[in-house]
């Protein structure tokens, strides 16, 4: 899968548990032309990606509160659909050589410009 599905049919699942960060990132996906289904919790995104084939893409934060963090999400979201496009967010530093222990998936560091997101959603398709 080298390029996100056209605009309009593609869907991406939101897991950030700030609200109003929640709230900014939708609003930059929809103004790219993704359709979105957001949550606070990572066991809720794990029900949702179970129940929602049609999710094209998961963003995840990396500080979650509960018992799953981010890092734990994408684990196990990547064992369940290997072929799912996955961005890592956060507002620490998530160079690999930093957090060894992270998923090799492509990332972006909070804040970011709807420019910057939509270039790291094409490195995340990029790699699958």
């Amino acid at each position: 899968m080298d390029e996100p599905p056209p605009a309009g049919e593609r869907l991406a699942l939101v897991l950030e548990d700030e609200e109003d960060v929640r709230q900014t990132l939708c609003e930059q996906l929809h103004q790219l032309g993704w359709l979105t289904l957001e949550t606070a919790s990572g066991e809720e995104a794990l029900q949702l990606l179970e129940a929602s084939p049609d999710i094209a893409l998961l963003i995840s934060d990396l500080m979650l509160p509960g018992a799953l963090s981010g890092a734990d999400v994408i684990h196990t979201a990547r064992r369940r659909f290997p072929a799912l496009p996955v961005l890592l967010i956060s507002g620490q530093d998530l160079r690999p050589a930093q957090n060894p222990a992270l998923p090799e998936v492509e990332w972006l560091r909070k804040p970011f410009t709807r420019a910057q997101l939509a270039q790291a959603l094409s490195a995340a398709y990029a790699r699958i």
